[in-house]
């Protein structure tokens, strides 16, 4: 028996010391603690394109102009081995998943496709 209290006393003590360690690595300044700060996400539902912006758009748009329909800049998401070619995806308004992605070449709108914008 009374190592069998020996033996919950010890358990007791164990869980305490490890929520105080833990208490104490909660209460630690940012600066005390190793992991990287927390990363600020934009709120991107301002930037989603519609399907109305993405038929304004036309062969031979500029970058900016294209920015400037939609409202938002886009993420580029591919560059061709071809100079001056780049792709980038306008997150969309409509059914999940829904996106434009947009060719430039030499700051020229080339192509352009979606999926499921309304």
């Amino acid at each position: 028996m009374t190592f069998f209290l020996v033996g919950i006393v010890l358990a007791m003590m164990l869980s305490v010391s490890c929520n105080s360690r833990q208490a104490a690595e909660n209460t630690a300044s940012p600066a005390d603690k190793t992991a990287p700060p927390a990363r600020v996400v934009p709120d991107t539902n301002a930037t989603r394109i519609t399907f109305a912006q993405f038929n304004e758009l036309k062969e031979g748009m500029s970058y900016k102009e294209v920015v400037e329909i939609i409202g938002g800049e886009g993420r580029m998401f591919s560059v061709s081995s071809e100079p001056g070619k780049t792709e980038y995806r306008w997150e969309g308004r409509g059914r999940p998943g829904a996106n434009a992605d947009i060719t430039f070449q030499e700051d020229r709108l080339i192509n352009k496709v979606q999926f499921g914008l309304q």
